[in-house]
């Protein structure tokens, strides 16, 4: 599906303030933070329980 030249505008016009107010590092951070959460929460669940001892 063809970006109309009319919507593509205030999309980059957004982007391009949200990187100089901080945004999107913020925004970049979370999802980092998110990320490794997600995974030290795994990986305490696996050595916790292993998946041979549970089946």
């Amino acid at each position: 599906m063809p970006v109309r030249p009319e919507t593509a505008v205030p999309v980059l016009d957004r982007l391009v303030r949200d990187v100089r107010h901080g945004r999107f590092q913020r925004t970049l951070a979370l999802l980092t933070a998110a990320g490794s959460l997600v995974t030290a929460g795994r990986s305490t669940s696996s050595t916790i329980a292993p998946a041979s001892a549970t089946a």
